[in-house]
């Protein structure tokens, strides 16, 4: 078989170009000529390119050098990250520019940078007192090192001939969410094993973010973790949607000079739309800002607010079409209230750190937890959540001052820690409390168990072993003033925690509107504090200053802590603030209208009956006003109303009948569930349009065929007949006597009905379109209705508005029944056509 080389083939396809051949074969072999070349340009890159090129494999090998920049391999000393990884980047600005120096870590590259950090090695070594080590103990998981009498000893195969660390023993990269999530919460990216509660620290872990707020990120579908959960069978939504769609930690929280999230700085000439300006790709790598982005929370320092917030990622005009007024919800929510409607782990309620374990644990009471593991010793709850049911809770929401300097309400959980200062404000920690109430062989003293051991068998229960006296509270003060505690005093502190992950979205997000617009809504719901507080000590709040704790602390009679937030002010919110004294001067008058309305009918009624039994009836004198109906004489029908006229009024009529019950809905969605609270807002909006279309076109109507002065009372004899209208409701009606208004087409209305109308039209209507003109629009015109007071002004107006029309409606009904019969006006407005009483014609005759 003959070898053909690439050579000889080129040359092959240049002797074949030079033929002559036809045009269709010249085409064709320019085709492969350039096919040929084209794979040889793909080709050869893709052929020298790793099969699977990691962000490991493109960073350089380096060796591991000591704090003297000595080579590990020559001095045997420990590693050190900074004159290591400063061979390349400036590792002096990067410990000057590092978010985690402030919590004192000391600068360890490798365990944020190294695939698979052994950071319980590091730990180890940390609590050993082996400070000098902690980083070299990093890389104990790689086989770089293994431990050896008490130091590290580096194993010679991990290296290559010139000192430097085999790719394939050391992969350097971008921090992880792992690890991320070995100091700061709960992560757990794995889809196979289900999720169990990790092990922590039970002394040193209050800081963990998964405890304070019950934070889990994870992709994993919670129905198919190993916590017993509450109606575990429906939540199959995951526990993070942002890690369910593969985003990692440093997807939000990024180096703050990085410049791919470079954010424009406010801090520029108008005109200037666009910065080109950019640091260099390779000055960000020698000196990469370690500052990272953070959202509004406790403990962020400077950089609190530095974060890319929801809207910069989303847009939250889609999805929302559902939701009325969005806009408003987004102006005063923030997205967190809805998209982190609950909280489905465990999580610190109180810290009982005014006694401890021998070990210096403190006693803690969890959140979203029931049954005994509820209360227990120290922060690691691995072993006694297992088996513990855990039903959740729901986070408070409380007024935040976020990123853009909007105040939005936000869910938090909060944290009471019951606990020992000394004359500084320190908090003394759990092992000087432990050391005041053991002995060194960790029982307890004498003294100290004299205080504690109510049933006297020489030792304390967990029951036992809490202060509720003032002899035990002298006692532990004194014992913590004998080991050093300088004026050690009781104390108790309430702190904020801001709930940003366990985000959800979909048909898991909250679009329940009762939870927030009727009484004892989110708003304003009192949270437990502690189960047990401390005789005479109320908590005082603490943390980030951004976020307000006004409201109001009680000790219930069950020895249980509660706290009652105050909303602001200036928030009103539909249904759930309704104003008492309207509400109250508005059902009154329509009780008292109906009241009177009862007693007039009942009078009519007998009377009508009385009259029956005389006999009068037959005569006719009954033919006005008794619910008996006429009983006879001539009579003519007149058109009296127009097509448009009985148009007009049965859709007004219906219109404000529906505003009524929408309204009502809105104002008491707890009282009244007629639509649903979301569909109730919408349609009321939606007739409250109708009703103001149809009263301009009714206007119109009016004026330009002069029916307009049938609201208009002439002065002469108005007061005339309004006396005698008011004389015939009171005794006329009862005596059979005609009405004292004869009406026609051009006066249907008596004296009382126009200064009625009038009032309405010119006073009532404009009132209640104004005032719900500017509540609709609240969330569109914001500094105009602050002109008139906001929301906490004109739904109260509004809202007193709808009771006089409630009030009105009832009168305008009733009066209805006042005719030759009782249901003769409501014919006529049907028809158009009303009979006019045989006395009248008479009359006319």
């Amino acid at each position: 078989m003959t070898k053909i080389t690439f050579r000889d083939a080129l040359a092959s396809g240049h002797r074949a170009l030079g033929q002559p051949v036809s045009g269709a074969a010249a085409l064709r072999h320019r085709t492969l000529v350039q096919l040929a070349f084209g794979a040889l340009a793909l080709g050869v890159p893709l052929a020298l390119w790793p099969a699977a090129a990691t962000a490991g494999e493109l960073h350089p090998s380096f060796p591991l050098l000591d704090e003297s920049g000595v080579s590990v391999l020559e001095s045997a000393n420990a590693v050190s990250p900074a004159r290591t990884c400063g061979t390349c980047h400036d590792t002096n600005y990067i410990a000057s520019q590092d978010s985690h120096a402030t919590s004192g870590a000391a600068l360890d590259c490798f365990l944020c940078h190294l695939a698979g950090a052994d950071d319980d090695a590091r730990k180890d070594a940390i609590a050993s007192g082996n400070q000098r080590w902690a980083a070299t103990a990093t890389l104990s998981s790689t086989g770089i090192v293994r431990a050896e009498d008490g130091t590290y000893a580096y194993s010679p195969e991990a290296f290559d001939a010139q000192g430097n660390v085999r790719r394939s023993f050391l992969s350097v990269q971008d921090p992880t969410s792992d690890a991320c999530g070995s100091c700061h919460g709960t992560v757990e990216l794995d889809l196979e094993t289900p999720f169990l509660w990790p092990e922590v620290d039970p002394v040193t872990a209050p800081k963990w973010s998964s405890l304070q707020t019950g934070q889990v990120f994870s992709p994993q579908p919670m129905n198919e973790s190993g916590l017993n959960l509450r109606e575990k069978g429906r939540l199959t939504r995951t526990w993070d949607v942002h890690a369910e769609r593969r985003l990692d930690c440093v997807d939000c929280h990024y180096s703050t000079n990085n410049p791919i999230y470079r954010r424009v700085s406010s801090v520029r000439p108008d005109h200037l739309r666009f910065d080109a300006r950019r640091i260099e790709l390779g000055e960000y790598l020698r000196r990469p800002s370690h500052i990272l982005a953070h959202g509004v929370e406790v403990e962020a320092g400077d950089t609190e607010g530095t974060m890319r917030d929801c809207g910069t990622c989303h847009d939250s005009s889609v999805g929302h079409d559902w939701l009325p007024y969005a806009e408003r919800h987004f102006t005063h929510l923030s997205c967190a209230a809805c998209h982190v409607p609950d909280m489905h782990a465990p999580a610190l309620a109180a810290v009982d750190a005014t006694v401890a374990r021998a070990d210096g644990a403190p006693r803690i009471h969890l959140r979203g937890v029931e049954g005994p593991a509820a209360d227990q010793w120290g922060y690691d709850l691995s072993t006694s959540i297992a088996s513990t049911y855990v039903s959740g809770y729901q986070p408070t929401l409380l007024p935040r001052v976020e990123a853009d300097g909007t105040t939005r309400l936000a869910p938090h959980n909060l944290v009471t820690t019951y606990r020992w200062i000394d004359t500084n404000g320190a908090e003394v920690p759990g092992t000087t409390v432990a050391a005041a109430l053991y002995d060194g062989a960790g029982r307890p003293k004498p003294s100290i168990l004299a205080l504690f051991d109510a049933d006297g068998n020489g030792t304390w229960s967990d029951t036992e072993l809490r202060i509720s006296t003032d002899a035990q509270k002298s006692g532990v003060a004194n014992a913590l003033a004998a080991t050093g505690v300088a004026g050690p005093k009781l104390d108790a502190l309430t702190v904020p925690y801001s709930i940003t992950h366990g985000v959800t979205t979909g048909r898991w997000a909250l679009r329940d509107c009762k939870q927030c617009h009727e009484e004892n809504s989110r708003i304003d719901r009192a949270v437990v504090l502690a189960t047990s507080g401390l005789p005479g000590i109320d908590p005082t709040f603490g943390g980030d200053a951004r976020t307000s704790l006004a409201g109001t602390i009680r000790n219930d009679a069950d020895g249980q802590v509660r706290f009652s937030p105050e909303p602001r002010p200036e928030t009103y919110v539909l249904g759930k603030h309704a104003n008492v004294v309207v509400n109250r001067i508005g059902l009154l008058s329509v009780l008292g209208v109906i009241l009177g309305i009862g007693v007039h009918a009942l009078a009519r009624v007998i009377k009508t009956r009385m009259s029956s039994t005389n006999g009068t009836a037959a005569h006719g004198h009954e033919s006005h006003g008794g619910l008996a109906g006429s009983a006879g004489g001539a009579a003519k029908s007149v058109y009296m109303y127009s097509a448009y006229e009985r148009f007009w009024h049965w859709l007004q009529a219906a219109a404000i009948f529906f505003l009524l019950v929408t309204g009502l809905e809105i104002h008491f969605p707890g009282t009244f569930r007629i639509l649903g609270f979301e569909l109730a807002v919408r349609s009321h909006n939606i007739i409250a349009f109708v009703v103001v279309l149809n009263a301009a076109l009714a206007a119109f109507f009016h004026f330009a065929s002069g029916e307009i002065r049938q609201f208009l009372p002439e002065p002469q004899g108005f007061f005339r007949g309004a006396i005698l209208q008011i004389r015939y409701y009171l005794f006329g009606i009862f005596r059979g006597e005609p009405h004292p208004f004869e009406k026609n087409p051009n006066q249907k209305m008596n004296a009382l009905q126009q200064v009625t109308y009038l009032a309405i039209l010119n006073l009532l209507l404009p009132l209640q379109i104004g005032t719900g003109l500017l509540i609709w629009g609240a969330q569109r015109w914001s500094t105009v209705d602050s002109v008139f007071g906001g929301l906490g002004v004109l739904g109260p107006i509004h809202a007193l508005g709808a009771w006089l029309f409630a009030a009105f409606l009832v009168v305008h009904m009733y009066l209805t029944t006042t005719g030759p019969t009782p249901t003769a006006y409501v014919k006529a407005m049907v028809t158009g056509w009303e009979e006019e009483p045989a006395t009248h014609l008479a009359t006319e005759n």
